[in-house]
């Protein structure tokens, strides 16, 4: 290392060094390594200043950017998305899309359902459902009657090849969900229910 009088000391800066020109140099941040430390200059004091913000912007940026690990709705998005995409590959050799799988298990459940009710169990627009209720009847999947007790209710119900495809079409979902459920066990896939349940019912009031 050169003397204090050359105009190219070396100095020490957080542990890397470097030159700087004259012996004015002398890192203030370092008094361990070049003895008591020096007042710093307008120049620095103010080039510490302006990287203030910078540093703390750059924090919340990243912090941000951590949010997707603990944000629950970004989780939820990501599994129903592949849970869509691993389904839909599944049922399309069936002639069937995941829409069209959510209104033959609602009605299998419930047998009979006014549209509006199996737009409610589907998580499926109203208007969509209408259309898709409609589809289904021509393909011979469903049909409707008026409700016995209320006859300003149409409900909708498999037919025989409704629940045919509607059985073919179980298969394969429980092969998705036996695939994605590895390892967990049933009291733990109850609370994951629970959970989701909650907040699905908390949603309402948001």
């Amino acid at each position: 290392m050169k003397s204090g009088n050359s105009p190219d000391m070396v100095v020490a800066n957080k542990g890397i060094f470097h030159y700087r020109h004259g012996a004015q140099a002398v890192d203030a941040h370092c008094p361990k390594l070049f003895g008591k430390a020096k007042t710093p200059n307008r120049h620095e004091t103010l080039m510490f200043e302006n990287t203030a913000p910078n540093a703390a912007e750059h924090t919340g940026v990243t912090a941000e950017k951590r949010m997707k690990k603990d944000w629950p709705f970004y989780w939820v998005s990501r599994v129903n998305a592949r849970y869509a995409q691993v389904l839909e590959r599944r049922l399309k050799p069936l002639n069937l899309d995941v829409a069209r799988w959510r209104v033959l298990m609602s009605l299998y459940e419930d047998e009979h359902l006014s549209v509006s009710e199996i737009a409610d169990y589907a998580v499926i627009k109203l208007n969509t459902v209408t259309k898709i209720v409609q589809r289904m009847i021509a393909d011979g999947l469903v049909v409707t009657r008026v409700r016995p007790n209320d006859g300003r209710v149409t409900e909708v119900c498999l037919t025989p090849e409704g629940d045919r495809l509607r059985r073919l079409a179980r298969k394969e979902a429980d092969h998705v969900f036996a695939s994605s459920f590895v390892n967990i066990t049933p009291d733990e896939l109850a609370q994951l229910n629970g959970l989701l349940e909650k907040v699905f019912l908390q949603l309402e009031g948001a």
